[in-house]
């Protein structure tokens, strides 16, 4: 009974609470994205353009609304049933190549490491099993902002 526990019960269970987990950080990434896509950007247009143009406004500020989002979900939200090692760290930027002049994407790369529900005693490190599991989510929406 021991061996069936240990090698098929308690593993079933940390898979499901790892997808419950990854569930709960494509919510955060969309949440993300909906806000970043809000967000006032300035984007100048060189010539020839850079690929990629950081919005610094909203993406870096500690207290700017990404970030905001951000601890709101870890402290309030499904973000609480997420068992993390750090803080999510998300990537907000402008691909200046991609779409038209009244039509931008940003993107959202969102950095996460889920811990496993129980740690269990094996030997060797397994993702989902006795060691974190990282993960990057990655996505693109339409700026509702455009400057004119």
């Amino acid at each position: 009974m021991f061996i069936l526990l240990m090698v098929f019960f308690f593993p079933a269970v940390n898979l499901v609470a790892l997808g419950l987990g990854y569930a709960d950080c494509l919510y955060l990434h969309d949440l993300l994205l909906r806000e970043a896509a809000l967000q006032k950007v300035l984007i100048i247009n060189p010539s020839p353009p850079p690929p990629y143009s950081v919005d610094y406004s909203c993406s870096t500020d500690p207290n700017g609304p990404l970030n905001e989002l951000i601890k709101s979900w870890s402290s309030q939200g499904l973000g609480r049933f997420v068992q993390t090692n750090n803080t999510p760290t998300q990537k907000i930027y402008i691909d200046l190549t991609e779409g038209s002049n009244n039509a931008r994407y940003v993107h959202c790369d969102l950095y996460i490491e889920i811990r496993p529900f129980l740690a269990l005693p094996f030997p060797l490190k397994v993702p989902a099993i006795n060691a974190p599991v990282p993960f990057t989510i990655t996505g693109k929406r339409v700026i509702e902002t455009m400057p004119v």
